[in-house]
């Protein structure tokens, strides 16, 4: 048997990041000749210079053979039964025996029988190159033979018909690959066919085009200068004056752009396979010899994975918008115009709050993709690469937003109302296509949600043993589902009547159209559309966020959630609600008068399921065992700023207050507190909650508490602040304003607040960023957790649980002696809250 070299992991150092590699960022691994015989007595783990997770051989330092298992810890001659329950792609070898089931297509072979270390394995009958059709180089397997598949290291190459080398078997993640003939096979996990991988001879591409997302943009750039190239072409042998026409070639160059990103970046090449008749495998794990951070900027289908890419990207959008805001609100300290023209204010405003919208929908696909699926006890999302695809169709829907800004933008605020839109600069095209992309990607994610809720849930989890916060995604999945195709019909109207000059809202129409009985184009249908979507929008920025506090709250009261059922059926209520109240935005837009009390009855009605929220909460602190870590501060902190924007928003949802309150700042002060206790604040309590979970790492609670105490008393300044001045008579959207309203020293405060909420949300991303590396390591389960994800390891592993558990009690009974929620829970956690309840 041939000998490994073994690194011993220091469990003081090492975050479980699966890297596992030699050169060890974080200094976590140290060189040994040989595996001690009492290594498990060292609390460490061992792994061979493959750099692979799973299970290896090798030889203690008494001469002894032994299996070690990187996942699980075994004593110094320890060995387990391989032969039962064994997982798919599992293969082991010791002493020339070899043990595993692999299914080579309809077969089951058992190769449990012992192989002499000598003896060769040929597979060449059974797996052969297809040499008479170059056109397609598949390799095929014989079924019908009993033949043992081959399992090699991830950066070997094996011969046809050579002897298996049966001293380099590990687990693998991605399927084992062999060579012939010049050409590198791969070996499929799902059906066992082996299909060409490249040329092994032929030139290998350097290391940063093997990025997903930078052939992504490349392909996005050369997708969109093909875009332009056709509209000229056609127009050409159409014999137009003019072969270039710049708004036709943007719209067609942003659509053939997008697609040319999302071909780049690999989210639709399994697709494209299937539809030749090709078999993709499931792939799962970081790349071999690529580092961790590869796999989050490429195509990877693991949810987690997903999850923080949404994270990270919603992220960077929201700075990018938030700067935006900086810019303006300086502008506004003083009154006349100080650095920027009317145009880019006018730019500026109408592009920070879609891109703030698309952060916030970008936080919310985030949460929704990396908890639900742990907390209902599923191994991954229903449609793994669907939700991959509906995260990358983000990606150019974000770029082609901010693109917008440098072709000239568009002034006519984030709604986009027509005529204004009708006439805006090519801008506001690029801004129309980039909310189409990113409310596709909301379609889509939300059609996932409902099938893995529905089908995949733990054994026992019936639908009042769900998690609140999968009750709050549910709600949000069935408003953006069967909502969101309305923005996008309306923006998609707006862009073909602006280019092929279709009159759906303009009502400007020439006399010659007018003389032949066309009619003109109704601006009131838009917003109708616009916010027959948007106003349930609000309901799927904030559904999450707010299931996020009732999740949290428990944990730190030490108590069970007060109305736990109400709080369930509330969240389906204002989903449902949500529906009938988006004319409360119209009562000035010349709607029919008989339509307005119904509609303001039917927003006041929405208050109700919000209050019961309210009072679960309120009932669920009252008399409990508080404590206060970072999470907890921005729980509380988005109750009492949830409680600004619920405060402010009957007046404007009344007709005798809103024909005043309309489009002033009272408005903005509205809205901004509803998104912050509604997203923001609940975002980052879920960040900090979750995070020594995600990363194995403990964030600083110094750090943390600074972001809070930074962020919200700066918020209540800013939200009351803009509140006041429109009070006071200040027009939202507007470059200036009087000096006579006695203002400034308001638009003064409201933009310091903002430029100090900037500052606690980069100390929140320096405090992330940094004790990912450098934070101490955390413990498995730091907030006494019952649900499902806190009581396995962290970092959670690759397959998030190795065995299936049941539910078995409720989810919040915090704090009452012998509760169990899953089958999983130590009784020491039960234990600790018998001492809490004495």
């Amino acid at each position: 048997m041939k000998e490994w070299p073994w690194f011993y992991i220091d469990p003081e150092t090492c975050i479980d990041c699966g890297a596992c590699i030699p050169e060890c960022p974080y200094e976590a691994i140290f060189e040994e000749e040989a595996v001690p015989a009492d290594y498990s007595a060292k609390g460490g783990e061992y792994i061979a210079r493959t750099g692979l997770q799973g299970h290896y051989e090798g030889k203690n330092d008494q001469g002894e053979d032994v299996i070690l298992d990187c996942t699980k810890q075994l004593a110094a001659g320890e060995t387990i039964d391989l032969t039962q329950d064994i997982q798919p792609n599992y293969a082991y070898f010791t002493d020339g025996v070899g043990y595993g089931a692999l299914d080579m297509q309809d077969d089951e072979v058992d190769i449990s029988e012992a192989v002499a270390e000598e003896a060769a394995v040929d597979v060449s009958e059974s797996v052969a190159v297809d040499a008479s059709e170059e056109s397609d180089s598949s390799v095929s397997v014989d079924s019908g033979s009993e033949t043992v598949e081959e399992t090699v290291d991830q950066q070997d190459e094996v011969g046809i018909g050579e002897a298996i080398p049966e001293d380099e078997s590990d687990y693998i993640e991605e399927p084992p690959r062999v060579e012939e003939a010049g050409v590198l096979a791969q070996v499929s996990s799902d059906d066992k066919s082996v299909t060409q991988v490249n040329d092994a001879s032929s030139w290998q591409p350097p290391f940063f085009f093997t990025i997903g997302l930078v052939r992504g943009l490349l392909g996005q750039l050369f997708g969109t200068l093909f875009g332009m190239g056709l509209v000229w072409v056609v127009r050409f042998f159409m014999g137009l004056e003019e072969y270039w026409a710049a708004e036709p070639a943007w719209v067609v160059g942003a659509i053939t752009g997008t697609l040319g990103f999302m071909i780049g970046v690999g989210a639709l090449t399994d697709w494209g396979k299937w539809m030749i008749g090709m078999q993709t495998p499931m792939v799962h794990g970081p790349p071999s010899g690529k580092p961790t951070w590869f796999r989050y900027l490429s195509v990877d289908y693991n949810h987690k994975v997903i999850g923080i890419q949404y994270a990270v990207t919603g992220i960077f959008v929201m700075l990018v918008g938030g700067t935006l805001a900086i810019i303006f609100r300086l502008e506004l300290v003083a009154t006349g115009m100080q650095y920027i023209t009317y145009n880019t204010y006018n730019s500026f405003i109408s592009a920070h709050g879609i891109i703030m919208i698309v952060s916030i929908l970008l936080g919310v696909g985030a949460m929704i993709n990396y908890l639900v699926p742990l907390m209902i006890g599923a191994s991954d999302m229903a449609f793994p690469r669907l939700n991959a695809f509906g995260y990358w169709i983000n990606v150019p829907g974000a770029i082609l937003l901010i693109t917008a800004l440098f072709v000239g933008g568009w002034d006519t605020g984030w709604t986009g109302y027509p005529p204004l839109s009708a006439r805006a600069p090519i801008g506001v095209q690029l801004f129309f296509l980039g909310v189409y992309m990113i409310g596709l990607s909301s379609i889509v994610g939300s059609l996932n949600l409902l099938v893995t809720v529905g089908k995949m849930r733990a054994p026992g989890m019936s639908l009042f043993r769900m998690p609140i916060f999968v009750w709050a995604s549910v709600s949000t999945a069935i408003l953006q589902l069967t909502a969101t195709q309305f923005i996008g019909l309306a923006f998609l109207m707006v862009v073909t009547e602006r280019i092929l000059g279709m009159g759906f809202f303009d009502p400007f129409i020439s006399d010659a159209a007018a003389a032949a009985g066309v009619p003109a184009g109704d601006t009131v249908l838009f917003q109708h559309l616009f916010w027959f979507y948007s106003h349930p929008a609000v309901y799927v920025f904030i559904l999450p966020g707010l299931g996020i506090i009732s999740e949290l709250l428990p944990v730190f009261a030490r108590k069970p959630l007060f109305g736990y059922r109400w709080i369930a059926i509330s969240s389906m209520s204002i989903a449902l609600l949500g529906f009938l109240v988006w004319a409360h935005h119209m009562f000035v837009s010349g709607m029919s008068d008989f339509l307005r009390i119904p509609f303001m009855l039917a927003t006041m009605l929405v208050a109700v399921p919000t209050g019961v929220k309210f009072f679960s909460w309120l009932g669920t602190m009252w008399q409990g065992k508080l404590t206060f870590p970072t999470p907890m501060l921005f729980v509380l902190g988005a109750i009492s700023v949830f409680l600004i924007g619920g405060l402010t928003g009957p007046p404007a949802g009344t007709v005798a207050t809103d024909l005043f309150l309309h489009d002033t700042y009272w408005v903005v002060g509205h809205f901004h507190a509803t998104m912050f206790g509604g997203f923001v604040f609940p975002f980052f309590a879920a960040l900090y909650y979750w995070y020594p979970k995600a990363t194995g790492r403990q964030y600083s609670e110094r750090l943390g508490k600074l972001h809070f105490w930074l962020m919200t008393p700066a918020f209540w300044v800013q939200s009351i602040g803009q509140a006041l001045v429109g009070l006071k008579g200040m027009r939202r959207r507007i470059a200036d304003y009087d000096p006579a309203l006695g203002i400034e020293p308001y638009h003064v405060a409201i933009t310091v607040a903002g430029i100090v909420i900037a500052v606690s949300v980069l100390v929140c991303i320096y405090n992330l960023w940094y004790h990912a590396r450098n934070g101490q390591k955390a413990q498995d389960n730091p907030w006494r957790s019952r649900s499902p994800e806190f009581q396995i390891p962290s970092p959670i592993p690759e397959h998030s649980y190795a065995t299936s558990f049941e539910i078995i009690g409720e989810p919040y009974d915090y704090g009452l002696p012998g509760s169990v929620y899953t089958s999983m829970e130590s009784v020491n956690g039960t234990e600790s809250d018998k001492v809490l309840q004495s």
